[in-house]
């Protein structure tokens, strides 16, 4: 009986263990992209799903191997033992499932086969076992063939995302060589564990980067988690039970610039574990982003090459060395209101043949800013984006 009760206290903590290391190099993944994004988009609006990008690679991954294989794992931040990296986000699936009664979290993945193509039926078990991935045969040969799977697609992403996102690919994304599309959808919505009051929502002005923009700004003044220093004020307004939040990174004296330098896994850690309770006056404003990006250059400019060349192996998915992804789509979309919030992104990834209490403090954001959607207990980095632009 004694052993047993170890047993079961230990228990939470080994599951800890296993997942940590995924969080930990998404939330790596998460801040690595977001800086390659910002200077290939500067003074831009940007908004995406790293957990959404991660296990959608994750699957790919799982069809790789050497140099294709180590490329991916070092810039996704994948543990060296493959096979604990498809249980851990087996089990990170469904952590993040069970601590959302007081929010909806969705997330689901599927992959579109070409019915003829000599695939390892072994592949398929693991994405099945560890994803609970759908697999559809199709037909990506016949022109008339590929409309309906693009249409499929886009449907089965939409119904996925709350009609969020209703086109994620076109018909120039696949052709008569495509042997495979993985798909992921995740959808976000909380809403917050104090309202906005509407009739406290007025206009006032966002100070973009270059001109002055008028918004409506939320505002309410209560006890929130708060932290300050000399290159950023942060504050997470809690969802519904306080099992996620959103954090907000607004830099101080209107530099981005200086707090994206400074942005990276240990700083992000610092402000997390060293918010503390104040009364803080919050405004911010309401504003939705949509954003979509194709992400085969910045992939290879963080140093996945191969996957995407004819050096690309892919010996896990089938023994034929023909096989080479030719696009990473995603896009994703964000709305902030006096409720709440929602969030879904969707990815998508071709393969083709190759050829303490003080003083009220005011957090005003209207100037850009960062800001995440965490899950509190998993610390998973669900979204990340950056306002410059309330217009969109």
């Amino acid at each position: 009986m004694y052993k047993f009760f170890i047993a079961v206290l230990l228990l939470p903590l080994l599951i800890n263990a296993q997942t940590d290391d995924i969080v930990k190099g998404n939330t790596e993944f998460a801040l690595n992209l977001y800086q390659q994004l910002s200077k290939n988009n500067p003074e831009k609006n940007l908004f995406f799903s790293p957990f959404s990008i991660s296990q959608i690679m994750a699957i790919t991954y799982a069809g790789t191997r050497k140099n294709t294989e180590k490329q991916i794992q070092k810039v996704f931040h994948f543990p060296n033992d493959n096979k604990q990296l498809h249980s851990s986000f087996a089990l990170l699936n469904k952590q993040l499932k069970s601590n959302t009664d007081a929010v909806t979290l969705e997330t689901a993945n599927s992959l579109w086969i070409q019915n003829d193509y000599a695939f390892k039926t072994e592949y398929f078990d693991l994405v099945t076992k560890n994803y609970n991935a759908l697999l559809k045969n199709v037909n990506f040969k016949k022109k008339r063939k590929r409309k309906d799977i693009i249409k499929d697609i886009n449907s089965w992403v939409a119904d996925n995302t709350n009609n969020n996102i209703k086109q994620l690919i076109t018909e120039k994304d696949i052709s008569k060589y495509t042997k495979l599309v993985l798909v992921n959808a995740i959808w976000f919505y909380g809403e917050w564990q104090t309202t906005f009051d509407e009739k406290k929502t007025k206009e006032a002005i966002f100070y973009t980067p270059s001109v002055k923009q008028k918004a409506p700004f939320m505002q309410q003044t209560r006890d929130f988690l708060y932290y300050s220093d000399d290159i950023v004020q942060a504050v997470k307004i809690p969802y519904k039970k306080n099992k996620q939040s959103m954090l907000i990174l607004l830099p101080q004296q209107n530099n981005i610039k200086t707090l994206e330098k400074n942005l990276d896994i240990d700083y992000l850690n610092l402000i997390n574990n060293e918010t503390r309770e104040y009364n803080v006056n919050i405004i911010i404003p309401k504003f939705t982003v949509d954003y979509s990006v194709r992400l085969k250059q910045t992939l290879q400019q963080m140093g996945m090459t191969d996957a995407f060349s004819n050096t690309a192996d892919f010996s896990g998915l089938t023994d034929k060395n023909d096989l080479k992804i030719d696009k990473v789509i995603h896009k994703a979309k964000f709305e902030i209101t006096e409720k709440g919030a929602s969030a879904a992104a969707a990815t998508a990834v071709t393969i083709i043949r190759k050829t303490a209490v003080i003083k009220t403090v005011t957090f005003n954001a209207n100037h850009p800013f960062i800001y995440f959607i965490i899950d509190n207990k998993t610390k998973t980095v669900l979204f990340m984006g950056r306002l410059c632009s309330v217009d969109g």
